[in-house]
């Protein structure tokens, strides 16, 4: 059994993106509460352990109006995905995002897994407001609020 298939998801996990005001923060959105933060680091472990192929699928709690108030991106409007499926890909260049209707695909190579583990670990430190990558393919990391 793949490390990976044994993985259950606990917290929260908040994925979004702006579909207004992109320029202050385009590309998507994340933040976890201490429980996700812990099941996401697990999972990203499993996944590189796994290797190519590896993929698990992540419920996805839309973003609370205090977690909105964190990147203060106004009243800009956003969508979110009801889940994200995580996968291990060494043939894609980085990460690639993929979106139809309420789902989101992110696949990372092993180099974009332990990014995005340190960007989870930053959200667990109370640590955020960066991103991997750029403009409509960025993945912006940011701390959970505290109330």
């Amino acid at each position: 059994m793949r490390t990976s298939h044994a993985w259950q998801q606990h917290g929260t996990t908040a994925l979004w993106r702006y579909t207004g005001h992109q320029r202050n923060f385009p590309g998507w959105h994340l933040s976890c509460d201490a429980a996700g933060c812990a099941s996401l680091q697990r999972l990203i472990d499993a996944l590189l352990a796994d290797g190519t192929g590896a993929a698990r699928t992540v419920q996805v709690t839309p973003p609370s109006p205090p977690l909105l108030a964190v990147p203060n991106n106004r009243r800009a409007a956003w969508e979110a995905p009801v889940s994200v499926r995580i996968g291990h890909d060494a043939t894609v260049d980085g990460w690639g995002w993929q979106h139809e209707g309420d789902r989101a695909h992110l696949r990372l190579n092993a180099g974009a897994l332990a990014l995005l583990r340190q960007g989870v670990n930053d959200i667990a430190a109370g640590r955020g407001d960066h991103a991997m990558g750029t403009g409509a393919a960025a993945l912006w990391f940011w701390w959970w609020p505290s109330r």
